[in-house]
């Protein structure tokens, strides 16, 4: 049986420092961090995914430079909100909507997305995936402003 890579269970670099950027002080930890490691002689630095327990126990590995965290498919299910209420106009006069996450897998694609009822999705994110298409639902609920940084934690559900 084939393991399954922790890269594939992990946000990608990419989406961890955008989710670092979006989340700032607010950022829940995680288990996973990605952080630039140098070999013996202090060179070829490249991001690899570490704990933060082998980071501190190999410090001179690891120099201070920016880490992100490198959230698990899980950690961000904790961060997703499972229902969210949304302020949409319909006409001349606002009315609140209540969306819920679900999370699909088909032919091995992964899509995280909110909706009001099955046949309206308000915003969907594919990848080969659960991680991937989780964080790129949470940095697009982010950027669109439909959540706030400071509501984004593990007990916030």
């Amino acid at each position: 049986m084939d393991s399954y890579p922790i890269e594939k269970q992990v946000c990608t670099l990419e989406q961890a420092k955008k989710l670092a950027e979006l989340l700032g002080e607010n950022a829940p930890g995680s288990l996973w961090i990605w952080a630039i490691e140098v070999d013996i002689w202090g060179e070829n630095p490249v991001y690899i995914l570490n704990t933060e327990s082998h980071i501190d126990d190999n410090p001179s590995n690891f120099p201070p430079e920016p880490m992100f965290k490198a959230y698990t498919a899980a950690e961000l299910g904790a961060l997703l909100p499972f229902y969210m209420d949304a302020e949409i106009k319909h006409g001349q006069f606002p009315i609140i909507v209540s969306y819920g996450i679900k999370i699909e897998h088909w032919n091995d694609i992964w899509t995280a997305k909110y909706e009001e009822r099955e046949d309206v999705v308000f915003t969907e994110c594919d990848s080969a995936t659960e991680a991937h298409a989780k964080a790129d639902l949470l940095i697009k609920l982010l950027k669109d402003k439909i959540i706030k940084p400071e509501d984004v934690s593990y007990d916030s559900n």
